[in-house]
């Protein structure tokens, strides 16, 4: 059901195993990890060249767009090696919104055999940038 309802764009929450009796977790424990689920996080980031980038995103579902809004919280700038799960059929583009440029993400994009999309993202020092793909 939780597969179903991320699927469809819903935010999916893991909630907590307030359980009572023998053997139960104690109150505030997490159920099992969305991994071990089969539930695949949206996004994942590292630093693709040692930088030290400290990377937020939100994700969004809006009409036929996956949006992904990417920020760069540190002083350093760098590639992020991102990888995205709801990517629909479409080919990455970034916008960015502070010049209002848009432009199809091509150089290092690589389809990954579970469906998700992996490709390298610079981020300058605070920088912030929309990932779209068209679904």
């Amino acid at each position: 059901l939780l597969r179903a309802f991320s699927d469809q764009g819903v935010q999916v929450w893991v909630a907590v195993d307030v359980a009572s009796g023998e053997g139960a977790k104690a109150p505030g424990q997490p159920l099992k990890a969305a991994s071990e689920s089969g539930l695949l996080p949206d996004f994942v980031w590292r630093s693709a060249d040692g930088s030290p980038l400290q990377v937020r995103f939100v994700h969004r579902r809006v009409g036929g767009l996956e949006i992904y809004f990417v920020v760069n919280v540190s002083e350093n700038g760098g590639v992020a090696a991102a990888t995205f799960r709801d990517t629909g059929k479409g080919d990455p583009v970034r916008w960015d919104p502070s010049s209002g440029e848009t432009g199809t993400l091509r150089q290092g994009v690589e389809r990954l055999a579970d469906g998700r999309l992996k490709a390298p993202v610079f981020l300058a020092p605070y920088d912030a940038c929309f990932i779209v793909f068209e679904r």
